[in-house]
């Protein structure tokens, strides 16, 4: 017969030796998603999709601003920037071609 002292041990033993859960981090992390077409945001804190933004084209790379709370995806096949909100999502077209990425700092 296993007395309490026992079962509390074991049970104790038992939880120590999980796994550790990952440090929370207070943010957000934008995903492009080209197949979905959309933007997922993942709430870093709770690690956990927040929302998913509808595009009207494939992104292919999300930028963080270097300066303010934003993030830009960038769709090259009908040449736009989207700027993900909460709701919606703004759009600037630059041209009907393509373009590539280039990250620099003026």
């Amino acid at each position: 017969m296993i007395s309490r002292r026992g079962l509390l041990l074991a049970s104790a033993g038992a939880v120590a030796c999980g796994r550790r859960k990952a440090t929370a981090y207070p943010g957000y992390c934008f995903v492009a998603n080209r197949q979905g077409r959309n933007v997922t945001v993942v709430d870093l804190s709770r690690f956990r999709v927040r929302k998913q933004i509808a595009l009207d084209a494939a992104p292919s790379l999300v930028i963080a601003h270097p300066e303010k709370p934003f993030a830009y995806a960038l769709a090259p096949a009908n040449g736009t920037v989207y700027e993900p909100r909460w709701r919606c999502a703004w759009r600037r077209t630059a041209g009907r071609c393509g373009f590539s990425t280039a990250i620099r700092r003026d």
